[in-house]
């Protein structure tokens, strides 16, 4: 008979570790192609369960489909996380009520500006504040319809005036190429156009237009703040959707590479306005109640 005073039952915790280690060089011992049939087919890679059949194997496999894509579906979730990296952040991309965005309808903000095309700089006429007489309801109205839309302008000094009248010229849409627009000038990436009215009717085009011989392109330049001149942001895409804000000044430049920013001397223009505007509380806009089309009256 066998002596069994001094058999003691392995604990459960020592039975696990066994265990573990024994399936551990099992797995490690087949190759890796055969681990991942494995997994496919159903078919236990330790060799202690028996073969799956058919049916329980196309079940593994639509089971390791299915882990497979949420594997994927969780790599893309992931991806779309926010992250500070600044090439994944797009504020303009946002969706803002235009007319919940500064500047609002009612606003006043001025801004200095300058065009030079090939170092030539063209100054924009006039105010486009020319009014008539509305023959319907006897209202004055302006005759520039850009204008009356958008509310931006110039006073023949460089300096910009954002007064918003409708929702086109506020908020998002208070931008150069509207700004343009009221003097009849056309804006893209590669192309500055003039109207017979200003600037000679010239036109440039990035590509075919030089300058002294000189390949040239449009670059946009925005001095954020003109009290801190060497702050520039050089724009060379959207060029018309560059935004106008307050106390800024924007340079509009066809010109070879290399060349380098010229702050609008009309800053001196526009802290004249402010500091009128500010101490007296007027400035240079015109008297007459002008309507907006479509106001009523």
């Amino acid at each position: 008979m066998n002596d069994t005073s001094s058999f003691e039952p392995s604990a459960p915790d020592d039975v696990e570790r066994r265990l573990v280690a024994v399936l551990h060089r099992r797995a490690e011992s087949t190759p890796v192609v055969d681990r991942l049939d494995a997994v496919v087919s159903g078919r236990a890679i330790i060799g202690l369960a028996p073969p799956a059949s058919p049916t329980r194997r196309r079940w593994a496999m639509v089971a390791a489909a299915a882990l497979a894509g949420a594997a994927a579906a969780g790599l893309v979730f992931v991806s779309l996380l926010p992250t500070d990296r600044p090439e994944r952040r797009h504020p303009a991309a946002a969706s803002v009520p235009v007319n919940t965005e500064p500047p609002v309808v009612g606003a006043h903000w001025l801004a200095a500006y300058s065009i030079h095309v090939c170092g030539e700089p063209i100054q924009l006429t006039g105010t486009m504040e020319d009014t008539t007489s509305d023959p319907a309801t006897g209202a004055v109205v302006l005759t520039n319809q850009r204008y009356a839309a958008t509310g931006l302008h110039s006073h023949d000094d460089g300096v910009i005036h954002i007064h918003p009248f409708t929702d086109a010229g506020a908020g998002p849409n208070a931008t150069l190429g509207n700004f343009l627009s009221v003097y009849g000038v056309q804006l893209t990436d590669t192309r500055l156009a003039f109207p017979t009215t200003q600037g000679g009717g010239r036109t440039v085009d990035a590509g075919s237009t030089t300058c002294d011989g000189k390949p040239a392109r449009l670059v946009v330049r925005v001095w954020p703040n003109i009290d801190h001149p060497t702050v520039i942001t050089p724009v060379v895409r959207d060029l018309a959707g560059v935004r106008l804000t307050d106390g800024s000044a924007v340079e509009l430049a066809f010109e070879p590479d290399g060349t380098g920013p010229v702050m609008p001397a009309s800053v001196t223009a526009l802290r004249q306005i402010s500091t009128d505007e500010a101490t007296t509380g007027t400035g240079v806009e015109s008297t007459v109640t002008m309507t907006p089309p479509g106001s009523g009256g």
